[in-house]
């Protein structure tokens, strides 16, 4: 299961670190072992296990299958994470996720496509996700002091003014993502950020 962290509250004395959960893919939100089928059906499916969650309502799908005709929701390693623009927010109800996996893979443009995460969340709630996701990288790093790299692609202002604030967290890289994409973008770009010490 994945977990979301809500508050983390650091003791730079002590080092310690301590964390209030909450659950964000239950287990009842996974489909394991799915049949190939196109991705629209993939996102049609994982849509559905949205909105049978209580996540959004049924006009959230079709924001879904408009999002991917637009720009492609794969992030390569065989994981795609469809989810609808913002314009599709009035048919969200509460974030969450629902997860299938595709043993056989599912053709996803150029890519092959083994798990699809569908995402219920406003652009609101992107910057609170970020958060949680980020403690518990920090949670994980000082169980295990360690390098680690980050990397951010079509970072947002919110999510940039966010990282800049985060302890331990240095801009060590950019990289243009702007030649890959029609039109001039400043946000089509991935940061790499170094977690240390």
């Amino acid at each position: 299961l994945i977990y979301g962290i809500i508050e983390t509250e650091k003791s730079h004395n002590s080092g310690q670190v301590r964390y209030m959960r909450e659950q964000i893919l239950e287990a009842q939100n996974i489909l394991l072992g799915a049949p190939s089928e196109s991705r629209e059906d993939a996102i049609r499916r994982v849509g559905q296990m949205l909105v049978d969650a209580g996540f959004a309502k049924e006009d959230y799908i079709y924001g879904m299958l408009q999002r991917e005709k637009a720009f492609s929701t794969s992030v390569e390693s065989g994981v795609a994470m469809p989810h609808a623009d913002k314009q599709f927010k009035q048919n969200l109800m509460r974030s969450g996720v629902a997860a299938v996996t595709y043993p056989q893979g599912i053709s996803w443009g150029d890519e092959t496509v083994y798990l699809v995460f569908g995402i219920a969340a406003s652009a609101d709630d992107h910057l609170e996700i970020l958060q949680k996701v980020m403690a518990r990288i920090i949670e994980s790093w000082y169980d295990a002091p360690r390098e680690l790299f980050l990397f951010f692609y079509y970072p947002s202002k919110e999510y940039l003014s966010y990282l800049e604030e985060v302890d331990g967290l240095e801009l060590y890289d950019e990289i243009s993502c702007s030649d890959l994409f029609e039109g001039d973008d400043p946000r089509e770009r991935v940061l790499v950020f170094m977690l240390k010490e």
